[in-house]
């Protein structure tokens, strides 16, 4: 059994270091690519034929701080040797660097860059609801009061328009409100940019591609739930479920009974149309942290801490310990079950690419 202290790193520089050390270690060819900010960047290592008809590709750090979680999958499956014969191997480490440094969901500029990849020269996707739901989102002080006054507003829009319409909201995106949750950006931001120049030149030219983008928060504690992107009657969702089993068709238990979001800009959608593959199949993996409205605090918190938290303010500490916590607990148990799922994972992946 893999010690997770062993390969979950604690900061990203940690992790970083030991992503690079176990791909070179692997023989995988390794390419770095500089975040705008010195010290940070975004790392690609491959395995396998460049020419591969047959490639999977994983993703790291997409939410920045849920990155942890994904670098010591990739860092665990690297020193375990297993191979897809035939295949190649993608493995994207901190596409957003900075939020994974800084411990925050968004990056350098409050960007959500799962929700940034949409058609920028045209009008943005619209989320009218957001908006009633601003400014209590988005406090200028953070505190029980506070807190409480959030969920009173929250619990009033869901009774008068449905918990399923709160949550899409919240979730899906927003391009009003620079300063507010998940928002979407005004342009494409340095990690679609650079995510982009990474499918032309290691994802092009695949006839089966199968993408993974692994995040944490939804979910039962330690628990990892597959997310396939397309509606049960696609084909690329069947043969998600022959790959992955029952646990694509948990993901109402994410959202407590209700349907998930209508994302907007995925990270996933993007990836798959500059690759251009014949066959693909693309999923997001969570593993689960917290329950719904206790992660709803942990986005809460990370951005009052980003954009509105004086410097001197008491009980910051604490705070941030409680947005990393919302992230990626420090229980040693979550951590050992992450990567024993996330090893089941990938090797199911690579059944199916041999397939």
């Amino acid at each position: 059994m893999t010690d997770p202290s062993n390969v979950f790193g604690d900061n990203f520089r940690e992790a970083r270091a030991r992503f690079e050390a176990a791909a070179k270690a692997a023989g995988a060819a390794f390419h770095r690519h500089p975040h705008d900010q010195p010290d940070l960047s975004c790392d690609v290592a491959v395995l396998g034929p460049t020419n591969a008809r047959r490639r999977l590709a994983m993703i790291a750090g997409t939410h920045g701080a849920e990155g942890f979680a994904g670098s010591a999958v990739m860092v665990d499956w690297l020193r375990r040797g297993a191979r897809p014969e035939g295949a190649a191997v993608v493995l994207i480490h901190a596409i957003n660097p900075w939020g994974f440094a800084n411990i925050s969901r968004c990056n350098e500029n409050n960007v959500d860059l799962n929700r940034n990849f949409v058609d920028h020269g045209s009008p943005l996707p619209e989320n009218p609801f957001y908006t009633e739901l601003h400014e209590a989102l988005c406090p200028a002080h953070w505190n029980d009061a506070a807190r409480q006054a959030t969920h009173d507003v929250c619990h009033g829009f869901g009774a008068r328009h449905g918990r399923q319409v709160l949550i899409d909201a919240i979730m899906r995106g927003q391009y009003s409100h620079a300063d507010g949750l998940n928002f979407g950006g005004t342009a494409p931001e340095w990690s679609n940019r650079t995510l982009r120049a990474i499918a032309a030149r290691h994802l092009r030219g695949a006839e089966a591609l199968m993408l993974v983008d692994w995040h944490t928060g939804l979910g039962a504690y330690g628990i990892a739930s597959v997310m396939c992107l397309d509606p049960p009657s696609h084909p690329a969702y069947e043969k998600a479920r022959a790959t992955f089993g029952p646990e694509i068709d948990a993901v109402q238990k994410l959202f407590e009974g209700e349907e998930p979001p209508q994302y907007t800009g995925l990270l996933l959608n993007a990836l798959r149309a500059e690759a251009g593959a014949g066959a693909t199949v693309a999923c997001t993996v969570e593993f689960g942290t917290r329950p719904l409205n206790a992660m709803l605090d942990g986005l809460l918190v990370d951005r009052w801490l980003r954009l509105a938290a004086p410097a001197t303010a008491p009980g910051l500490d604490a705070l941030k310990a409680e947005v990393r916590d919302a992230f990626c607990p420090h229980d040693p148990a979550w951590r050992n079950a992450v990567i024993q799922s996330g090893a089941e994972l990938i090797a199911r992946a690579n059944q199916w690419l041999a397939s």
